[in-house]
Parts: structure tokens; sequence; C-alpha cells
């Protein structure tokens, strides 16, 4: 199978018979970046497809946004502990549903075609939707660099979701919703609060898992030259930024609503 790292853009050739079925993480022999890879569908042929690759949300791929949290994690002890609850909701996480709900966010956030800057879940535009704000920059990317988008965005959402399981959640048993209806119920939850009006424990647990992946999508903005703001109006970048690991929060919040 040919594929592309969707970092650098190096080609590569695998043999697909080594991948497992679930999918799973690959590194480049050029940059080093690591990206998640799954098999191509029978009857295929050319270069594997590295959006559809990363719009599959396993526990694979959680267990990435994990080992660079804990990179912060400093105490063994704590480690050990955020160790244990994470491989406890290894064996509950419902991949299907969380990987619906991501797409179809993310694709949303990415639309740069649509009129307008409200976005999904938003009664105003003072929160606007990512690619309506950098409408010029998105719309000239290339397929490439979309993905690299894309990914960290999702990375930043399942850091937040993240953040709500690590410190809060008992992992008792949870509400196991379908795709769409855990659809429907977090989207309009995710503008519903003010991120930095939350209380100082929330908003601690959030920087603590996040941070890193906010200095990463930030370096990708300044690599592309994505600054909003002017002489009349704020820069918003921040306010869109801080709403996607809040709402990975908020995602986890909603599935274990009882």
């Amino acid at each position: 199978m040919k594929g592309r790292c969707p970092t650098c853009g190096v080609g590569y050739q695998i043999d697909d018979s080594k991948i497992p079925d679930e999918g799973a993480y690959a590194r480049c022999p050029k940059c080093n970046a690591r990206f998640f890879l799954t098999k191509k569908e029978k009857g295929q042929d050319g270069e594997s497809d590295t959006q559809k690759q990363e719009n599959l949300v396993t526990a694979d791929q959680l267990t990435h946004a994990f080992e660079e949290i804990c990179k912060t994690a400093k105490n063994k002890d704590l480690f050990t502990s955020l160790k244990a609850k994470f491989d406890s909701l290894r064996e509950v996480f419902n991949s299907k549903a969380i990987t619906y709900c991501l797409k179809n966010y993310i694709n949303a956030e990415l639309d740069y075609k649509t009129p307008g800057k409200r976005g999904l879940g938003r009664i105003s535009t003072y929160t606007p939707r990512l690619a309506a704000y950098f409408r010029k920059e998105i719309s000239d990317f290339s397929s490439r660099e979309l993905d690299q988008l894309y990914c960290l965005i999702q990375d930043l959402i399942l850091r937040g979701y993240l953040a709500h399981v690590l410190p809060y959640d008992t992992l008792s048993p949870a509400t196991v919703f379908e795709p769409e209806l855990l659809y429907k119920a977090w989207v309009p939850m995710i503008y519903a609060e003010n991120p930095y009006k939350m209380p100082k424990i929330i908003r601690e647990s959030l920087a603590f898992c996040a941070d890193s992946a906010l200095v990463e999508i930030k370096a990708f903005f300044r690599k592309h030259n994505m600054k909003g703001g002017g002489f009349f109006s704020r820069d918003k970048t921040n306010d869109i930024l801080v709403y996607y690991h809040f709402a990975g929060f908020v995602l986890r919040c909603e599935e274990t609503r009882q």
C-alpha cells in the first residue's frame, strides 16, 4: 500500500497485511512525525487517504493524547494514578460515537466555502468557526495541510476529553449513546458556557492536559501566517482554540450523563 506522511509529505510503501484491522501508529522515517494508519479498503488503488485515516478515533489515538499529557506529569505517583484510570477508560471507549462526533464537528470548522462566520453550536458570530475566520489562508491549503490541521484540532479535543476523565471520572457505566444522539446532545452544549469563567479547578485541568497541544497548533498557525485581528478588531484565535479543548471536556460530560 502506498501512503504519505501528513506532516512532511514524504511517500512510503507498507505491507497492508502488517497493519492491524483497528489501525496503528506509524512514524515517518524522514521527519519522525507520528501519525495514524489504517488498512486500505479492498478495491482501492493509489495512495492511502490520510484524512480518512485520521477521521477514525481509536483507543490508540486516545493513547497518543494521553502519552503527550503524561510528559508534563513529573510526579511518578501522579503518572501511576493517571495510567490506571486511563487503562480503565480504554476498555469502555466508544470509538464509533466519538469518531462520528469529531468528524462532523471538525469538518464543519474547516468549512471555508459556506458564506458567513457562524459555526456549529453558536447563536452568534462572536466566536467564529475557524475556516471562516481564516478563510483566505485555509482555502489555499493543500489536502496535506488540511489533514495536518484536522489532526491538530482532533488532538486538542481529545486532550479536553481526557481533562474530564483523568481527574473527575469514576468510570462507572456510562450511557451508551448512538453516535447521532450523542452528537445532537453535545454540539449545543459546547458554546453554552464560557470556558474562561469555569471553576478554577476545571480550567487548571484543561490547561494541564491541553497546553502542549495548543503550542503545536499555534506553531502551525505561525508557519502559515494565520493571524487574526486588525486595527479595529481583536484577535479571536485564542477564543476559537480554547473552545476546542473545552468541546472535548463537554463531550465527556454528555457521554457520562445518566
